[in-house]
């Protein structure tokens, strides 16, 4: 049985090209989950710098005794987000013909 594996593009409204600097930025890349032969939640967002700002972290685990929860929250000067607008695109690996797109989606800063 042939899987049909999908290939996501992200094309976003505004994705700087080489020498702007202007956002929105893709920073956080794309996170693909729950995906089986029918169906696949696909998780983007915009930032409003190209890349984190690791340093800014804190250490979650430091002082947490034994099997503890971490329950931290990376602060949002690590990456903000940015409004802006997206659209994906996808189709089975091996034929683009059957691309298929959502329309072009207002997302706000978070």
């Amino acid at each position: 049985m042939k899987q049909n594996v999908l290939v996501l593009m992200a094309l976003f409204f505004g994705l700087p090209v080489i020498g702007l600097a202007e956002a929105p930025y893709f920073g956080n890349g794309v996170k693909v989950g729950e995906a089986d032969a029918e169906s696949a939640i696909v998780w983007v967002r915009l930032t409003a710098q190209p890349r984190a700002k690791f340093g800014l972290l804190p250490i979650f685990t430091e002082g947490l005794k034994g099997n503890e929860p971490d329950e931290g929250r990376m602060p949002v000067d690590v990456l903000p987000g940015s409004a802006g607008e997206l659209h994906l695109s996808w189709w089975p690996e091996e034929n683009e013909g059957e691309k298929t797109s959502t329309g072009w989606v207002k997302v706000n800063e978070v």
